[in-house]
């Protein structure tokens, strides 16, 4: 029985939450979203669209 399908990870620099949600989704073959909230983004960002990207990882 399969119990996550799909994760998805608020990165914040910490790598064993990172090996954890990596491990998670190795063994239940699921997506692994990761995702990183930036709280000052430059200027030049402003009107870029923000999309949210996949992240396979494969290894640490």
């Amino acid at each position: 029985m399969q119990r996550f399908k799909n994760i998805v990870l608020l990165y914040e620099c910490d790598r064993s939450t990172l090996a954890r949600a990596t491990t998670l989704a190795k063994q239940n073959r699921a997506h692994l979203t990761v995702m990183q909230v930036v709280k000052n983004p430059p200027e030049k960002w402003q009107n870029i669209d923000i999309a949210v990207s996949q992240l396979i990882c494969e290894s640490l």
